[in-house]
C-alpha cells in the first residue's frame, strides 16, 4: 500500500508507472488497490490534489463502458457519490448501456465490471439478475469462461464471472464448475496464466484467487507441486512493495500491484 501511495503524482492521479502522466483508467485501478489495502484515497491530499479530485476534473475523459464501470466502483469505495460527479449521472449513463440480453458490449469482463458497478450503487439481485443470467450461459464446457461466450477458456475472466455470480446472488453449480476449471488450470508454480500459452503472472493469479473466494474455496488450498498462489504473490513482490507482473519482468506497472491488493 505504501509503494502505491507514493506512486501518486502531484495532480492527485496515477500515471501506469510512477512518474507517468496520470489518467482516469490507472487513477481508478490505484483508487480499488487503495480502498483494498484500506486507504480511502480522499485521504490522500498531499498538496490539496487527492486521485477523487483529480477524476472529477477529468470526468469528461471517463468514457468507455469500462471506464464508467471502475469509476462507480472507486467512487462508491470512497463514499462518493457517482450519481452527480463531474455533472454527470454514472450510474444512468452505466444502465443505458446494458443491452436487452443483459449484457455489456457481449463481453464477459464487461458485464461482470457492471454487475460490481451496479450492485455498489445500490442495485438489487433481481436487477442483476439478467446479466447474472447471460454470464451463466456464456460458462464453457470446460467450466471457464472467455472473454466472450465461446472463446478460451482463461482465468482473469473466470475470476471475473465466478465474483459477478456471487454479488449477483450466487453463482450455485456454474460457480463450483469455474472454481473446479481454474484448479485444473493452475500452474506447477502456484499461478495463473492469462492462456495456456503466456506467461504465470500476478494479475491472472489475483483474478483466480478472488474466483475461488467468491465461489466458497479457500485459495490456500488450491496448490499445484505443493505450492499455492499466495505463495506465488509473494514471490513477485519487491522489498519496496510492489508487485512485479512476472518472474521475467522488472516492470512497475501501477495495475498490477493494485489488482493485487
Amino acid at each position: 500500500r505504501g509503494w502505491l501511495q507514493d506512486a501518486r503524482n502531484d495532480d492527485g492521479g496515477f500515471g501506469t508507472e510512477p512518474g507517468g502522466s496520470s489518467s482516469s483508467a490507472m487513477t481508478g485501478w490505484a483508487m480499488l488497490g487503495l480502498e483494498a489495502a484500506g486507504r480511502n484515497p480522499v485521504d490522500l491530499d498531499g498538496g490539496g490534489e487527492n486521485p477523487v479530485s483529480y477524476l472529477r476534473a477529468n470526468a469528461e475523459k471517463v468514457r468507455s463502458t469500462g471506464d464508467i464501470e471502475r469509476t462507480i466502483l472507486a467512487l462508491a469505495g470512497a463514499g462518493v457519490s457517482p450519481r452527480e460527479f463531474g455533472g454527470r449521472d454514472l450510474v444512468s449513463t452505466l444502465r443505458a448501456r446494458r443491452e436487452g440480453n443483459g449484457s455489456f458490449q457481449g463481453q464477459v469482463n464487461l458485464t461482470a465490471f457492471g454487475i460490481f458497478a451496479l450492485r455498489a450503487a445500490g442495485a438489487d439481485g433481481s436487477e442483476l439478475s439478467r446479466s447474472a443470467a447471460w454470464i451463466r450461459r456464456g460458462q464453457n464446457g470446460d467450466g471457464g469462461w472467455g472473454y466472450q461466450p465461446d472463446q478460451p477458456s482463461e482465468s482473469d475472466s473466470t475470476g471475473a464471472a465466478l465474483q459477478a455470480l456471487a454479488a449477483a446472488g450466487g453463482g450455485g453449480e456454474a460457480s463450483a464448475d469455474g472454481a473446479r476449471y481454474l484448479g485444473r488450470s493452475q500452474s506447477r508454480d502456484g499461478g495463473w496464466a492469462l492462456a495456456d500459452s503466456g506467461p504465470t503472472n500476478s494479475q491472472s493469479t489475483a483474478w483466480a484467487i478472488q474466483g475461488l473466494l467468491a465461489a466458497g474455496r479457500d485459495p490456500g488450498s488450491v496448490t499445484k507441486a505443493g505450492d499455492d498462489p499466495f505463495e506465488y504473490l509473494r514471490a513477485r513482490q519487491a522489498a519496496d512493495g510492489h508487485y512485479r507482473y512476472s518472474a521475467s519482468s522488472d516492470q512497475t506497472p501501477v495495475w498490477v500491484t493494485s489488482q493485487v491488493l
